[in-house]
């Protein structure tokens, strides 16, 4: 069995679309959705293709079209740069095929040499179906909600670097409940579109940026001047 799961297609686009309701509503657009939608602008890599000419066709007005091709210019960017550290994971672990069942370790340099790891920077690839069993209670079988997605990213790790420390299993695990509720608001607090995009009215509240994209929506007059007063102030800089 490979683990791979096919996504249907239905379900798929249904996600896109969302991705792009979500990106509208943060710049106040939600109601030209089904102008863009009627147009063939279903995913937010489609609003790439829009130019200044086409803002009459798709209900726009001159501020609103720049509001949203700063925001285009800004995702694009955040791609690129999400693209390039993804080809540069790949390149670091290359011959590494891992599952849910493994993960890739990257070693410290006076222990990468002594292992004579596969790729050459020191990385390995280590079960934790062991460690789940070790630590299931505080492993997320089947993780649903930004919290358990993002204490499995790291809990396991965790607890057994703690456990060195511990006399006990029971107190092991006192101790990574503690710091694992610590890490994790440092983790909803820096999270930021796209990944926020799908998350609810109580986890976006969580996030720094999230709470900044809800403020605008309640106030949309203050982002407004908001946004003018930056903008005056960019165009003044010599």
């Amino acid at each position: 069995m490979s683990g791979v799961v096919d996504i249907p297609v239905e379900l798929e686009v249904e996600g896109k679309e969302n991705q792009l309701k979500a990106f509208l509503k943060k710049l106040s657009l939600e109601d030209k959705f089904k102008n863009f939608q009627s147009n063939g602008l279903s995913q937010i890599e489609h609003l790439q293709d829009i130019h200044e000419k086409d803002i009459d066709m798709l209900g726009l007005t001159v501020f609103e079209w720049r509001r949203l091709q700063r925001e285009i210019t800004t995702w694009s960017t955040w791609r690129s740069e999400e693209s390039a550290k993804i080809g540069n994971a790949k390149t670091s672990v290359a011959a590494f095929k891992t599952s849910s069942a493994s993960a890739v370790i990257s070693l410290p340099n006076s222990l990468s040499n002594f292992f004579g790891t596969r790729d050459g920077q020191g990385n390995i690839v280590v079960s934790i179906e062991s460690l789940k069993r070790k630590y299931k209670a505080l492993w997320y079988e089947n993780s649903v909600n930004p919290t358990q997605i993002f204490s499995n990213s790291f809990i396991l790790q965790m607890a057994e670097q703690r456990m060195q420390f511990e006399k006990t299993l029971r107190s092991c695990e006192l101790w990574c409940r503690k710091q694992r509720s610590t890490r994790i608001s440092f983790l909803l607090a820096l999270a930021k579109t796209p990944v926020i995009s799908m998350w609810n009215q109580y986890y976006k509240s969580q996030s720094i940026m999230g709470k900044c994209e809800i403020l605008e929506r309640q106030h949309p007059a203050v982002a407004s001047f908001l946004e003018n007063r930056v903008r005056e102030e960019s165009s003044n800089v010599p």
